[in-house]
């Protein structure tokens, strides 16, 4: 098996099915297509090459994951389920991972509201306040720090001793970065190719928002920073960071001349418990996940 593409969806099964009937209609034979499935939706797609796996309750990191230890291809490919692939997508994935042997995961583009080809590099990224601005749509190749969670795809021997950490909560914000982040400390490079890419819609319903109240969001946003900073980063750069989160919140809970109560303290509260779980995620739990 040359590839295989993992597909996390929750509450999006027209999405869905539209992303499947697009993949296969040019599929390589010798790949197959895993959608994980996190909640009772299902896609009415009929093909031999796609396989179904289904769990109790969302969670895009166990969704991948699971994903992942059925997946049975040398090339592991994920895609957002809002989204429409370029023509040719697996071929040409395969094709850069045999080209660029030196790279363990090949992060590809994304063309959306947020990604818009714009700005001077393809991730401005300083991890010591984990200040991460992408612009996936950037025309050509390169060297990255980071990939779009939405349109990755990884050697199978990324997977032998890492996994997404499943301490990522709700919108699983920064559980790409955080994977990135400890690839590069194991030394597996990241390479950023515009060659191949989607059409991503950023769905308002389904996905990570579903069902998510706006102070719940901004809990689960400011939580998911702090693990990811807390676990990655020296603590000697902490008050960088609290300087950029800070700029952040204030941006994020702004309303009318001033900023909405109950959306800071959210904000706040979640920092505090990431944090508090990241110093704890250094020491204990699965190594694949630190």
């Amino acid at each position: 098996m040359d590839l295989s593409v993992i597909i996390p969806s929750y509450g999006r099964p027209q999405r869905l099915s539209r992303l499947v009937s697009a993949l296969c209609a040019d599929l390589p034979d010798a790949c197959e297509i895993i959608a994980v499935l996190q909640g009772a939706d299902g896609a009415d797609v009929n093909d031999p090459r796609m396989r179904t796996i289904r769990l109790p309750r969302p969670s895009l990191t166990a969704a991948r994951n699971a994903g992942i230890d059925a997946a049975r291809g040398a090339i592991v490919l994920f895609l957002d389920d809002d989204c429409l692939p370029s023509p040719q997508c697996v071929a040409r994935h395969i094709e850069l991972h045999r080209a660029h042997t030196e790279y363990m995961a090949l992060a590809g583009g994304v063309r959306d509201a947020n990604h818009l080809g714009k700005r001077d590099a393809v991730v401005r990224f300083d991890e010591t306040r984990l200040d991460y601005v992408p612009d996936y749509a950037l025309p050509g190749e390169q060297e990255a720090p980071c990939f779009p969670g939405g349109h990755v795809s990884f050697k199978r021997g990324v997977f032998d001793g890492l996994r997404f950490d499943p301490w990522f909560i709700g919108n699983a914000h920064f559980e790409e970065v955080d994977l990135a982040m400890r690839m590069r400390k194991r030394s597996m490079r990241i390479y950023f190719s515009s060659g191949v890419w989607i059409d991503h819609a950023i769905d308002d319903t389904g996905g990570c928002r579903a069902a998510t109240r706006p102070a719940q969001f901004m809990r689960h946003r400011f939580y998911n920073r702090g693990l990811c900073w807390a676990k990655n980063v020296p603590l000697v750069n902490l008050p960088a960071f609290l300087t950029h989160q800070r700029h952040s919140l204030e941006y994020l809970a702004r309303a009318g001349a001033g900023h909405d109560p109950a959306l800071v303290a959210a904000g706040l509260a979640g920092l505090a418990l990431g944090m508090a779980a990241g110093v704890a995620r250094r020491r204990i739990g699965d190594r694949r996940f630190r």
